[in-house]
C-alpha cells in the first residue's frame, strides 16, 4: 500500500478543507459552552432545533405545538426547553 500525493485533482481545495475544519471546531466549542449534547437535531420540518439559544438560561430553545381541537388553533412555537422542567411550574429564570 501507497501513499502518493497530489496524484489527481482534489475534490476540494486545501483552502476550503481547512475553513471547514475550523468552522466544525467552532461549533464544537459553542456546543460545550452552552451544554449542547448534539447539534445536529435538524431536519427539514426543524432547522432551529439545538440552535437557537435562551438569552436567560443558556439551554437551546425547542420546537413545540400547541395542540387544540380546533385545527386552526393549533400553533407550532419556539420556547426554552427548561422554561417548564417541572410540569405546570415556570422555571426561575437567571441571568447569565
Amino acid at each position: 500500500m501507497y501513499y502518493v500525493e497530489e496524484s489527481h485533482p482534489a475534490i476540494i481545495d486545501k483552502e476550503m478543507h481547512t475553513a471547514v475544519q475550523l468552522e466544525m471546531e467552532r461549533r464544537r466549542a459553542f456546543a460545550e459552552k452552552y451544554n449542547i449534547s448534539k447539534l445536529d437535531y435538524a431536519t427539514v420540518d426543524n432547522p432551529f432545533a439545538g440552535r437557537v439559544i435562551c438569552g436567560h438560561c443558556g439551554s437551546p430553545f425547542g420546537r413545540k405545538v400547541w395542540n387544540s381541537t380546533d385545527e386552526r388553533l393549533r400553533r407550532v412555537v419556539w420556547r426554552c426547553n427548561k422554561k417548564y422542567e417541572v410540569k405546570g411550574k415556570r422555571a426561575v429564570r437567571i441571568s447569565i
